[in-house]
């Protein structure tokens, strides 16, 4: 009779008790089934399902700073009269100098009195020169940056508070009057301070963390390494640095 662990013996003995459920266990020496059992069989079907789906941090780190600018949008639609009013006041003042030739650029900048950072007039100088010295295309690079403001100022303010805060933070900045008419004429404030959140933004992000396991060697030092034990011999330890 075979006395191993997934045998039942059923003999006279046994008859008048209620048979008894044994377990068969596996040892290592069992033979594999066949059968390769996956995570996802084991998971339920509900783990892929739960493995796309999208975390709700990420989802509102991307709906609020859309809102901010389907706001900002709406904003400068309804304000579009405004938008289509001739350059006037000071705003006339930056094309008249932006616009003068190579020759006396410098020297009638010396004159100007509405001064502005060097790349802002770079900037409104390129688009003069491509899209024409109009109203509206000088005004545009002005009209981006208003938009792409509070999405900025989301994503900043969001590495130290909530959502609910950064969003409210956003909005103060973004949508606030003053920044608005400001961002709808021919001054730099609106990109001025569109680049500065974007440089401290940049500056203060934090670094990317290392991959786990050993740092890789440098070309050259493995080189020499690999070409010591060819000969039978391993080099001096030679800084690269």
């Amino acid at each position: 009779m075979d006395n191993s662990p997934s045998t039942v013996d059923t003999g006279p003995a046994a008859s008048n008790e209620p048979l008894r459920a044994v377990t068969a266990v596996d040892t290592p020496d069992d033979e594999p089934s066949g059968v390769e059992v996956t995570d996802r069989d084991t998971a339920g079907p509900l783990a892929g399902q739960a493995r796309h789906r999208p975390r709700p941090r990420k989802v509102v780190d991307l709906a609020v700073p859309a809102a901010l600018a389907a706001t900002v949008v709406a904003a400068l639609v309804a304000l579009r009269a405004v938008l289509d009013r001739p350059l006037w006041y000071d705003e006339i003042w930056r094309p008249h100098f932006l616009a003068e030739p190579a020759a006396t650029f410098w020297s009638e900048l010396a004159h100007a009195n509405t001064p502005s950072a060097l790349g802002w007039a770079a900037l409104t100088r390129l688009v003069g020169e491509v899209a024409g010295w109009h109203a509206w295309a000088l005004r545009l690079p002005e009209l981006v940056a208003l938009v792409a403001l509070p999405a900025v100022a989301y994503a900043f303010v969001r590495r130290f508070t909530g959502p609910a805060a950064a969003g409210l933070a956003a909005a103060s900045l973004g949508l606030s009057g003053v920044v608005v008419d400001l961002g709808t004429q021919l001054k730099p404030y609106a990109v001025e301070a569109l680049a500065a959140l974007a440089v401290v933004w940049l500056w203060g992000a934090p670094p990317r963390p290392r991959p786990p396991g050993p740092r890789p060697r440098p070309p050259a030092r493995a080189a020499l390494r690999a070409r010591g034990r060819r000969r039978g011999t391993c080099p001096a330890p030679v800084s690269l640095r």
